[in-house]
């Protein structure tokens, strides 16, 4: 009896050991080769340990089940739990996921991690199946394809998101042919290739493309996707000029998305993937880039701005083409908005102006209040305009102008011209009907004491102006003008009338003179310099310039192509019927009212 038990004793210490012995813990250490609070390469998880089956449980983000270890930016990733249980025992680790330091680093890693084993079960050297080239890469990464040789292995869409690396084999040739096949690994506007030197199995054959087209291609690419987020596209395409020596072509495969000018067309529901393609040709030769675009749809935010943006262009458009204090035509009222909102007017004052923008004028000024209201997909916004629709008479005093040196100032004594104007219709001045394209920009001055008329009751809209007379005009539209400043040039007199608007644009900083010691008064004054005149009145000259907005910006002196592309952006100055800016060419009086009552 005491050799049973004393058997059976023996029986429960050897099992109690060997428990002990497979239940011993899993350290760290036996898993990565980092630490616990700094955890940067993929961990190793095994399936069992000392005997014990293992089942390990992680948070699925940031480590995945077979350990891959998704590193985050910016932020560390704290607190990140594992947990392996085996053979009775439970292992916990809280691990600390370091951030990538930059996003360049993020798609070198993710390019440096990416085997050739991950798109093929060949051998590179070998390839006779079709390749699997999926979409996404490590680390939230994208990753588009490209092949230098189409003919041999071509990429398309799977319909699933990912692309298929099509091998062709040809039906003659001898030995295995090369192919680089490119994998673009893409984060927010960081972008590293890896490049894969393939060959396709034997009795394929294909010609080398010449490198100045293959460097061109590829330097064309780089700046493609430097400017273009193609995973989140939500404005044009950026497209880079085309490298010298190299014609290149643009076809899209939904011109309703995308166009082949690179015009994008934002979907209001959902997002849209359209695949474009760039051919480059040197000669007959000719390679392609086909890049995988995703066109993001509008978010909830952006269709609630849609019609608050469709409101404020429409505003900024009639106070670009209406003087509002003092409207004398009816107005165009936009029915739609430029993204597509539906568009409401209503008037406080149908007497004054209808919800049409038809104006009805009277013996007295009115006062009336539009107010417009877009409206798109259920979302609304108003805002409110104010007008005064001018009096149906209006008197015009008659002397020298203004701005010519002084005088009593303008008749006001309408005189009806049968010849040119309508019988019920007043006349200001003889020169100058109400159909004119600078009429409604003029009164509006003249009503300021901005501009004024000729004591024999013309206006003369198409005389050039003088360096002098446009300061005083400029000064008095921008409120600028202030008396008590002195000035040195030689050809302004002190007992001259321009005398103190001269010095007082000189002691701002608007005007310098044409040499040290010399103003240019007298001389006729250059659309060039009333547009450097105006940037300094304003203080708005900006250092960017644009100089593809003329077809003669070369010919405008570098001093002035920053306020001149300053003011064509601001919708200020434009050009001629044919585009042309004539920056040498004198600015007339009708132009010169028309620009300081767009910029009052």
């Amino acid at each position: 009896m005491k050799k049973i038990i004393s058997l059976i004793f023996l029986i429960c210490v050897i099992i109690l050991y060997v428990s002990t012995v497979s239940a011993a813990e899993i350290a760290f250490s036996d898993i990565s080769v980092d630490v616990e609070n700094s955890v940067v390469h993929n961990l190793v998880l095994p399936d069992t340990w000392e005997g014990n089956a293992v089942v390990w449980t992680t948070d699925g983000t940031y480590v995945k089940s077979d350990g891959t270890v998704n590193r985050p930016f910016p932020n560390d990733a704290e607190n990140v739990l594992i947990t392996a249980e085996y053979g009775g025992n439970t292992t916990a680790f809280s691990v600390t996921i370091k951030a990538f330091e930059s996003k360049k680093e993020i798609v070198e890693k993710a390019a440096l991690y990416f085997p050739f084993t991950a798109i093929s079960s060949d051998n590179s050297n070998f390839l006779e199946n079709d390749l699997f080239l999926p979409s996404e890469g490590l680390y939230g990464t994208k990753i588009i394809w490209t092949s230098d040789n189409s003919s041999l292995i071509k990429v398309v869409s799977d319909n699933n998101g990912n692309y298929i690396g099509e091998v062709n084999k040809s039906y003659f040739g001898e030995g295995n042919y090369g192919v680089c096949l490119t994998a673009i690994f893409y984060y927010d506007n960081e972008f590293c290739e890896k490049n894969f030197y393939l060959n396709v199995a034997e009795e394929q054959i294909g010609y080398t493309l010449p490198e100045e087209l293959v460097n061109a291609r590829n330097l064309y690419r780089d700046e493609f996707l430097k400017h273009n987020n193609i995973f989140d596209i939500k404005n044009d395409l950026i497209l880079p000029p085309a490298p010298d020596g190299i014609l290149i072509e643009y076809s899209s495969e939904n011109q309703e998305i995308v166009t082949n000018n690179g015009v994008v067309t934002r979907d209001k529901n959902s997002n849209k993937t359209v695949e474009f393609r760039i051919t480059f040709s040197q000669s007959y030769i000719k390679t392609n880039l086909t890049i995988p675009l995703k066109i993001t749809a509008f978010s909830d935010d952006e269709l609630e701005e849609i019609p608050k943006i469709d409101v404020k262009n429409i505003l900024a458009q009639i106070s670009r083409d209406y003087t509002l204090n003092a409207l004398v035509n009816n107005m165009t009222l936009a029915k739609v908005g430029d993204n597509g909102s539906k568009i409401t007017w209503t008037s406080s004052d149908s007497s004054a102006i209808s919800n049409e923008g038809v104006i009805n004028r009277g013996e007295k000024d009115k006062k009336a209040t539009l107010t417009v209201t877009a409206e798109f997909n259920g979302h609304l916004y108003s805002e409110t305009i104010d007008v005064v629709v001018k009096k149906n008479s209006q008197s015009v005093t008659t002397g020298t102008p203004e701005v010519g040196g002084g005088g009593s100032g303008i008749s006001r004594e309408p005189k009806p011209d049968p010849n040119t104007q309508p019988s019920n219709e007043k006349v200001y001045f003889k020169d100058l009907s109400s159909s004119h394209w600078a009429y409604e920009s003029i009164m509006s001055l003249i009503d300021s004491n901005v501009v004024s008329g000729y004591s024999d009751n013309t206006f003369r809209p198409d005389s050039a102006v003088s360096r002098e007379e446009f300061v005083k005009m400029l000064l008095l539209a921008t409120n600028s003008y202030e008396n008590g400043f002195n000035s040195d040039f030689g050809d302004v007199s002190k007992d001259s009338w321009f005398y103190p608007y001269v010095s007082c644009a000189f002691e701002k900083g608007i005007v310098q003179g044409i040499s040290e010691n010399k103003f240019g008064s007298g001389a006729k004054i250059t659309r060039e310099d009333t547009a450097v005149m105006i940037c300094r009145a304003l203080g708005i000259e900006s250092s960017n310039v644009n100089t593809d907005i003329f077809p003669d910006f070369e010919q405008i002196s570098d001093y002035a192509q920053p306020a001149v592309s300053t003011l064509y952006e601001r919708g200020i100055v434009n050009g001629d019927e044919n585009g042309y800016f004539n920056p040498k060419n004198n600015i007339t009086r009708a132009e010169v009212s028309k620009i300081l009552d767009l910029i009052r």
